[in-house]
């Protein structure tokens, strides 16, 4: 869904099994409020594959998605957003046994006003919670546990806000600063 849909609201669906369980594309103002998502299948031929949820678009900024009480499995990754904006998530688990929980990748520009409130990131191929270009943004009680890899990785993220955040577990790093990374707040 999506080319520059807008109002699109997604209750109660339980999706499984695809290359891309639930992908929107150029979207605008999305809801998206109990949704099960497992075993999406990694394609080597259908890029972005393995996602339960894929958002966004590789050169166009999308703007506005509200997730809800999401629970995610197996895949290669649980939440890939891509040049996006407005993203508020809350109440969610993701658990995963390859690549990252999330994912938050831009190609060029910085996201601003990211907003998480009680999510759950668990990984076991590479890190838990990976965010690019991310300022202003507000994360409240988020958890990271991965089995390999990384808790959360900032890379060129700033002015955000971590209150009662935890990394549990990590064997490797529990949260990494990369590339111009500076003036976030953590508070336990």
């Amino acid at each position: 869904v999506g080319n520059g849909a807008s109002g699109l609201r997604i209750v109660d669906v339980n999706v499984k099994n695809y290359n891309i369980n639930i992908k929107l594309d150029e979207f605008n103002s999305f809801f998206l409020e109990n949704i099960k998502s497992s075993g999406a299948v990694e394609d080597v031929l259908v890029p972005i594959s393995g996602s339960n949820i894929y958002a966004g678009h590789p050169t166009i900024d999308s703007v506005g998605l509200y997730m809800s009480n999401l629970h995610l499995a197996a895949g290669k990754y649980g939440i890939y957003l891509e040049n996006s904006e407005g993203i508020q998530l809350a109440d969610t688990e993701i658990l995963l046994t390859s690549s990252h929980s999330l994912i938050h990748k831009v190609t060029s520009g910085t996201t601003v006003g990211m907003q998480f409130d009680n999510c759950y990131f668990d990984s076991s191929g590479d890190d838990s919670l990976y965010l690019e270009s991310v300022e202003n943004g507000q994360f409240n009680n988020v958890w990271v546990s991965p089995t390999v890899g990384v808790g959360m990785t900032l890379v060129d993220c700033r002015y955000n806000s971590f209150t009662g955040f935890q990394a549990v577990n990590c064997p490797g790093i529990g949260v990494k600063l990369k590339t111009a990374s500076k003036y976030n707040t953590f508070t336990g």
